[in-house]
């Protein structure tokens, strides 16, 4: 097993104590020199999904779900026009789509397309399906959804439920019915397997109390019975007043140690124009805005004036994680009959672990938290010319390096590489049980994305586990 840490605050990091103060050990564990920085990915501009099919005569959707499921990506997509309906598409790379002929679905007569659900039930209106798959789940239930249905009564008036359904193969589904009332959009679907946990964060509106448009969260054991809502996300007195947040693009960081990511779509009903924004947690409840009123995707990067992000990672092999992002040129209720331009399913190119790094721009240097007993150390980052990144194991109280483990111990190159192996005179193994160690990273111009404890033993003593200024 491994254990890896990514920077998206300072949880791990020891705050040290910045003076010397009578009864306190040497203070040499204050950071200084280093921040945390959010990486914008490669827009690219070439779409991936294009409404090349009758059922999509206005545009792809707004929202999709991509997963790999064997060796093939598998993707459920909305096309529009006329109605409202689910598609499907698969890949063997992420890059190149086909839209397979699946006879579910009769469309003007014919059943040779990739729909799997069309909106022709009176009154009812269904969108922004979101997919999980889980390989150890009961067979017939292996694959679960849900998406937003929307009732109409006689009268105009209107209810917005999120419904689920599960299904053997992906294609062929049964509704489980109504989890809970609220709504709207694209709702993220994930399950936290170091939790537990079905976790569903979507859009919701609480006049009373909150005009503009949040994201809500709710969570449940069974896919069943789902807790009551919290809200996670709204508008901040520094966001304009007409701004509202849409869809959330829940994504669980890939194997790192408790990181969630958001990209949430804002919604600024003035200029009718949505843009998409990172955000960060180590809980599901606090979240935090790494990149500094940097936009992901927006106008200015795509020249459409809808973006969303969607639900999914490709692994394209080459070191890259690829979240796909639906866009067109028209705003939010800018809407008609006709085919929108720029109407697409687009590549958004992360290195892998890239959303965020502990930057230096000059000298910098942190002490981390106590560390598990582990065999090796790998690294994720890039150094810069005349760079270095230098780390050393140190005692978890004195912050002295072990023999054999100090910076000059430690040789690495200067790289640009996702999985780098950090070596010293010594295996790490070798640190005695019994006292244990931290890492003191020393960096001049590199970023550092994440480093990952091999073949790590979690049952660490607890006296390790606290801050190294101790009284």
């Amino acid at each position: 097993m491994s254990k890896k840490y990514v920077f998206i605050d300072w949880n791990d990091t020891d705050p040290g104590y910045g003076i010397d103060k009578p009864g306190y050990q040497p203070q040499d564990a204050s950071p200084y020199g280093v921040e945390i920085v959010a990486h914008m990915p490669l827009v690219d501009p070439i779409p991936m999904i294009v409404p090349d099919k009758p059922w999509e005569a206005t545009r792809v959707g707004c929202y999709s779900t991509v997963i790999k499921v064997g060796d093939e990506y598998r993707m459920w997509y909305d096309g529009i026009g006329p109605g409202i309906k689910l598609c499907y598409a698969t890949s063997k790379d992420g890059l190149k789509w086909e839209k397979p002929s699946l006879g579910i679905v009769e469309f003007e007569g014919s059943y040779d397309n990739n729909i799997l659900f069309n909106n022709d039930v009176k009154n009812i209106v269904d969108e922004g399906w979101c997919v999980i798959y889980q390989e150890n789940a009961p067979e017939s239930e292996r694959f679960k959804m849900v998406f937003t249905r929307v009732f109409y009564a006689e009268d105009g008036s209107h209810s917005v439920w999120i419904m689920g359904a599960v299904s053997e193969d992906g294609l062929h589904w049964s509704e489980i019915g109504k989890l809970f009332r609220g709504g709207d959009t694209q709702t993220s679907f994930a399950y936290d397997e170091k939790r537990k946990k079905y976790v569903i964060i979507t859009k919701a509106q609480d006049p009373e109390n909150i005009v503009r448009r949040t994201i809500i969260m709710v969570e449940s054991d069974d896919f069943k019975s789902f807790s009551e809502p919290v809200y996670l996300l709204h508008g901040s007195p520094n966001d304009p007043p007409d701004t509202d947040y849409y869809t959330s693009a829940y994504h669980i960081w890939k194997d790192a140690e408790n990181a969630h990511l958001l990209f949430p779509a804002r919604f600024h009903r003035t200029a009718d124009f949505t843009e998409v924004e990172l955000l960060v947690s180590r809980d599901l409840s606090t979240w935090n805005k790494p990149s500094n009123g940097k936009v992901v995707i927006g106008p200015e990067q795509t020249f459409r004036k809808s973006n969303y992000a969607d639900i999914g990672v490709i692994e394209d092999g080459n070191g890259n994680w690829i979240h796909v992002f639906s866009s067109y040129k028209r705003g939010h209720h800018d809407g008609g009959n006709g085919k929108e331009e720029g109407s697409g399913l687009y590549r958004l190119v992360f290195r892998e672990d890239g959303y965020t790094s502990l930057h230096a721009k000059s000298h910098g240097c942190i002490t981390t938290l106590p560390r598990p007993r582990a065999k090796g150390l790998k690294i994720n980052a890039d150094i810069g010319t005349a760079g270095y990144i230098k780390i050393a194991a140190t005692d978890p109280v004195s912050n002295i390096a072990h023999d054999g483990f100090d910076f000059d111990d430690c040789t690495l190159e200067a790289i640009d590489c996702n999985s780098y192996e950090v070596r010293w005179k010594k295996p790490l193994s070798e640190i005695p049980e019994d006292i244990g160690y931290r890492f003191k990273i020393k960096m001049f111009r590199a970023d550092l994305y994440s480093y990952t404890l091999d073949d790590y033993d979690d049952a660490i003593d607890e006296n390790f586990r606290v801050p190294y200024v101790v009284g």
